[in-house]
């Protein structure tokens, strides 16, 4: 059996996304809903309660080079982490520091942990976020900043989905 090279250039391959739920409280307050007024107060149109809408979070999988760029990010991190520290210098090494933790570069973030502020930052399709805010996602909602995360990383091992198939040969006309 041999790979078609032909076929696979031809393939319409897509990013592949996921919408996560948001069922956080804390989180999901973040999110602009439009608030639908019901025909009675708490109630569907047949009688029954309505739930209030549950906002996604969407994710996509990383590219190949996305993903060279997010391991790379772990040692970019410990160079910026040193240059914020030579440039701060030794009379203001808490100011530093605490610059260096807030930006995820400090010297006790875990490699593990830059990789996924940095995977987060990339492959957070909606809503779009900076690293800043991937690292206080992970300050206060560990839990729902590694399931993110995680949905990311699975995406990224299932690689891009096929999009409209490509007609092969000539359109009639």
């Amino acid at each position: 059996m041999t790979f078609n090279v032909e076929k696979f250039k031809q393939l319409d391959l897509q990013l592949r996304t996921k919408n996560i739920p948001v069922t956080d409280p804390d989180i999901a307050a973040c999110f602009d809903i439009p608030v639908e007024t019901p025909p009675e107060k708490g109630k569907g149109k047949k009688g029954r309660k309505t739930k209030p809408p549950v906002p996604v979070w969407t994710v996509r999988n990383l590219t190949g080079p996305e993903l060279a760029r997010v391991n790379a990010a772990v040692e970019a991190s410990q160079n910026m982490g040193a240059l914020v520290g030579a440039i701060m210098g030794g009379g203001a090494r808490e100011k530093a520091e605490a610059i260096k933790e807030t930006l995820g570069l400090g010297d006790q973030t875990p490699a593990d942990l830059v990789r996924r502020y940095n995977m987060l930052e990339l492959a957070s399709v909606s809503p779009k976020i900076d690293k800043p805010t991937a690292v206080l996602l992970a300050l206060n909602k560990a839990k729902f900043f590694y399931h993110l995360t995680n949905e990311i990383t699975m995406l990224t091992g299932d690689g891009n989905c096929p999009g409209k198939q490509i007609a092969s040969g000539e359109t009639p006309g």
